[in-house]
């Protein structure tokens, strides 16, 4: 199963690259809110986890340590197909494995300090 991962064209907060590994890293984006509008001066989201295929497994490798955070996938159609919570260690590997789902285009959440994130990619 040949793993793809893209960013949606709305937001351009850096470019996916694969690792010498064959990894595909997955950049993640701030899902805007419709109250406060778009942000006008550059975030710091330095605390995100590196988020990476590979195989049947997304991994995500802490920053810092997150105590609790939101991890959902959702499908094509944008109904949910998996959703869990991770607790996330600096300089640490946290996984979720996904190789129950069919080939397609998903779109990843997670919600950290409150805001919520999304990269989206194909399986």
């Amino acid at each position: 199963m040949a793993l793809f991962a893209f960013v949606a064209p709305t937001v351009n907060l850096g470019t996916l690259y694969a690792d010498s590994g064959g990894n595909t890293h997955l950049i993640l984006h701030p899902k805007k809110s419709p109250v406060t509008g778009p942000q006008h001066a550059p975030a710091n989201y330095s605390y995100l986890p590196i988020v990476w295929l590979s195989n049947d497994t997304i991994y995500f490798e802490g920053t810092v340590t997150l105590s609790s955070v939101a991890v959902t996938i959702c499908g094509e159609d944008d109904n949910e197909v998996l959703s869990t919570t991770l607790f996330i260690e600096a300089n640490e590997e946290s996984t979720i494995d996904i190789s129950t789902l069919d080939e397609g285009y998903y779109t990843l959440y997670i919600i950290v300090n409150g805001q919520e994130f999304y990269a989206e990619f194909e399986l």
